[in-house]
């Protein structure tokens, strides 16, 4: 199992559904790893501010909390999460 596997096991496995993402090199491994597993669904998006506010209509729009950006190898890797985990997931 590779890293980028890991990781999207373990979004998986908290319940995210879809990622709303902007791939770049840091994050190729995690996004190999979503594109041939189908989990969580992957939404591609130009840009990093279409991602958030894709990932905020889409949660307004479901009632779900989603939370907002991860970091991966030092370099900024935007990517939105929605989620039916608890409110209290969504604060991070």
């Amino acid at each position: 199992m590779t890293g980028g596997e890991a990781r999207a096991a373990a979004l998986t496995a908290a319940g995210v559904e879809h990622l709303f993402a902007v791939p770049g090199a840091s994050g190729m491994g995690l996004t190999d790893a979503v594109m041939k597993s189908g989990k969580p669904a992957y939404v591609l998006a130009p840009h990093e501010v279409c991602a958030v506010s894709m990932a905020d209509g889409y949660a307004k729009t479901m009632g779900r909390p989603w939370k907002k950006r991860w970091r991966t190898a030092g370099r900024r890797f935007s990517m939105s999460a929605s989620s039916r985990a608890s409110t209290r997931n969504a604060s991070a």
